[in-house]
């Protein structure tokens, strides 16, 4: 996916835009007991402080504290990943606890929730769970198959078939979601 980095200063307005390419979309999760997939795009769209060192006025204030900075999408890809960050740095280094809530989210993504978008819907076709913690643990996986049946794959055991419902309440690490494909009127 292409997008930017919008910047800009509060005291005397300089603005600055940096462009990216990524492949996924690391998302933090907002504060609360319960967190929607929508809430995880609305704080990584926002306008927030930008704590970069170096990202600072050059011209009129030079101040380091005094900027702020957003994200935007310009092109989505045909299939979409997003990370959900779920490691919180602890006040050792290198030490993290792992951010075990569950998020909600969605088996169909569209404009109603992705901004600056205009395609044909992504469909959810994936969710990987990491089950341990920061320093060890085990990857599964939920996927969908071309017949739109769920299955869950965890290594050398055979898959098994299980219901939208169990996806649905899965501690999800990431989602792979896949652009239906457009219809010919």
């Amino acid at each position: 996916m292409r997008g930017r980095t919008e910047s800009e200063c509060t005291i005397c307005g300089q603005t600055s835009t940096t462009f990216w390419i990524e492949s996924l979309l690391h998302l933090t999760l907002p504060p609360g007991r319960q967190v929607s997939l929508q809430a995880c795009f609305a704080k990584y769209f926002a306008w927030r402080s930008a704590d970069d060192r170096n990202d600072k006025c050059q011209d009129r204030c030079q101040r380091q504290d005094c900027r702020r900075k957003c994200e935007a999408v310009d092109f989505w890809p045909p299939t979409l990943t997003l990370h959900l960050k779920r490691w919180l740095p602890t006040a050792i280094p290198y030490v993290f606890l792992k951010e075990r809530r569950i998020v909600d989210f969605p088996f169909r993504l569209g404009a109603d929730i992705l901004p600056n978008y205009s395609g044909a819907p992504y469909s959810l076709r994936s969710v990987i769970v990491h089950d341990g913690h920061a320093c060890g643990g085990h990857y599964t996986c939920y996927a969908r198959d071309t017949s739109d049946r769920w299955h869950f794959y965890d290594d050398a055991k055979t898959p098994t078939a299980c219901s939208p419902q169990d996806v649905a309440a899965a501690e999800a690490y990431m989602l792979v979601y896949a652009r239906a494909p457009s219809t010919a009127s």
